[in-house]
């Protein structure tokens, strides 16, 4: 091949190249647009994602608290559990409390919102992972209590 080929073949990469960067970003873009107006329209300033997550782990916190408060006789490795429940809840509602828009919304606000929502979803998504492992542990160890009572 002359040097004038091996030339073409490698500015057909860096285009080709170019083109993937600009369709990722328009990707992204059009992520960041759409949570943005998605947080503008809702009532709660977040997304409907992390809404349902404060609802649920919400549910869970008050589970965990009713349980604890009428078990007798509860294994420490329970009482483990539950603190280390607790702690990741305390997280993670802290985590989704930042991430919701607070004020009058506009867009610009919305959008930096957005931004940050994007940003954070590795972190939301390592605290929803752990308190589903540590709930799926506390749910199996209740359920060994129980069949030991048998």
């Amino acid at each position: 091949m002359t040097s004038t080929a091996v030339l073409m073949v490698l500015e057909a990469l860096a285009a080709l190249g170019l083109a993937a960067n600009i369709g990722q970003f328009i990707g992204y873009s059009l992520t960041l647009v759409s949570k943005a107006k998605e947080i503008h329209q809702s009532h709660e300033g977040a997304t409907k994602e992390n809404v349902d997550r404060e609802v649920i782990t919400k549910h869970l916190q008050e589970t965990l608290e009713r349980f604890g408060a009428s078990a007798q006789h509860v294994s420490p490795l329970l009482v483990q559990l539950r603190a280390r429940c607790e702690t990741v809840i305390t997280e993670l509602l802290a985590a989704l409390k930042k991430l919701e828009s607070k004020g009058k919304p506009s867009k610009w606000k919305n959008a930096r919102r957005a931004l940050k929502v994007a940003t954070n979803k590795d972190k939301v998504e390592g605290w929803v992972a752990r308190l589903r492992d540590l709930r799926e542990e506390y749910q199996l160890h209740i359920v060994v209590d129980i069949l030991s009572v048998f």
